[in-house]
């Protein structure tokens, strides 16, 4: 790992994360309270995702539904913090002599450190810790300021593999799920008829979806991974408000 990058990476999300501060001067974006009053109270914003409590809730799920951009912003301040307590802060630290980071890989699962000590329960599926090498972020440019501070030895690369479908499969063989078994046979998707049938819950018949419709493609996926580890009826609710989909 280059320090150098990393030290980079980490000046310019704090420079980042001190412009979104001067916007919202006097407000601690990292207190749910003093943010469910810029929202909705300062700004009227429309409350709708309550906590378990009932309480305004400012969380993920709630900040993407309000669609406004003082909500868009305190999610950039978010995932800059969290870039910078998982990744940016302790990453230097576990460096060793050889300037390497030598993570742990669990085989059965295990407890991974989350921040805070705090800990992820067990999965039963291969994880790694300190740091979480399988988490490395790459979804966004500042994910990858970060990713890029991983470099190889000259002469060396980084290889990137994964299993295709592997709980899926074994799914379909534990259910004798004939239609499933097929479609894996036959290297069809998967995950584009149940695509088909969410996107048709949203907007009735009339289109058929091909895989150039990623973002509901990804969206069956996420479903269908979901149920098959077991997400309960919330977190599939969630799931689908988030992405605009109403299933009742």
């Amino acid at each position: 790992v280059d320090p150098t990058l990393l030290a980079s990476a980490a000046d310019m999300v704090a420079i980042r994360k001190k412009e979104i501060e001067a916007q919202f001067e006097g407000v601690n974006l990292s207190s749910s309270q003093q943010v469910a009053e810029l929202l909705f109270t300062t700004n009227k914003l429309p409350s709708k995702v309550r906590t378990r409590t009932g309480k305004k809730s400012t969380g993920k799920l709630a900040l993407e539904s309000l669609k406004h951009p003082i909500a868009t912003t305190v999610m950039e301040w978010r995932m800059l913090a969290k870039l910078e307590s998982s990744y940016l802060t302790p990453l230097p630290a576990m460096l060793h002599a050889d300037g390497r980071v030598h993570g742990s890989f669990n085989q059965c699962g295990g407890y991974e450190d989350v921040g805070e000590d705090k800990a992820s329960p067990i999965t039963g599926r291969l994880s790694s810790s300190r740091p979480n090498l399988q988490n490395i972020p790459h979804r966004t440019a500042w994910g990858l300021l970060v990713r890029h501070a991983f470099i190889p030895d000259p002469g060396w690369s980084f290889v990137r593999a994964d299993v295709e479908q592997e709980e899926p499969r074994i799914a379909a063989l534990l259910a004798g799920d004939s239609s499933l078994q097929h479609k894996f046979a036959t290297g069809a998707d998967i995950y584009l008829p149940v695509a088909q049938k969410v996107y048709e819950l949203k907007h009735g018949k009339g289109r058929t979806l091909t895989k150039a419709d990623k973002e509901w493609r990804n969206l069956a996926k996420t479903l269908f991974l979901a149920k098959l580890y077991g997400a309960a009826a919330k977190k599939l609710y969630e799931t689908c408000i988030r992405w605009g989909v109403q299933l009742l």
